[in-house]
């Protein structure tokens, strides 16, 4: 997820560099205007009025091109933008599917450790009191067998 965001940042910002390099070029093609303009004036003082004509025609011209080539990288970068933010919506819904995934699970192993832990309580209750009923039966059996001596005893003397 997290390279599909670098990539989805990387193609914005190539979006924002192609945006940034046409503003600049339309300055520089302003600027280039601007030197032609006056050159042109020095060298053809007598032909302004033809002058004026064919600059207010390249400017229009200019512009009108600019014009469209920022429209269509607008339009391009609307596109893209609309793209990303779909795929970004689409990863942040993943996202919360995940997280809600997680919770479950995570639950889950609560309940499942919760549930080992009393499973190994309940082993070590009856280990004691295994234990505790064996020492029992051995304290009896010693017990009986000791009487049984007794009783074996009595019987040869009598």
């Amino acid at each position: 997820m997290k390279i599909r965001i670098a990539e989805l940042e990387s193609q914005l910002h190539e979006a924002e560099e192609t945006n940034e390099r046409l503003g600049t070029d339309l300055r520089d093609h302003y600027n280039e205007h601007e030197g032609l303009k006056t050159r042109f004036f020095e060298l053809e003082k007598n032909s302004e009025a033809n002058i004026r004509d064919l600059e207010d025609k390249m400017e229009k011209r200019r512009l009108a091109d600019m014009d469209e080539a920022m429209r269509k990288a607008n339009a391009s970068f609307q596109i893209d933008r609309m793209a990303l933010e779909n795929q970004n919506l689409n990863l942040q819904q993943k996202l919360q599917e995940y997280e809600n995934k997680f919770a479950l699970l995570t639950t889950e192993v609560k309940r499942l450790t919760d549930l080992n832990m009393d499973r190994t309580n309940e082993l070590e209750e009856m280990k004691i009191q295994y234990g505790s009923l064996e020492k029992n039966a051995q304290i009896r059996m010693e017990q009986m067998r000791v009487q049984l001596e007794i009783q074996h005893r009595n019987e040869k003397v009598f």
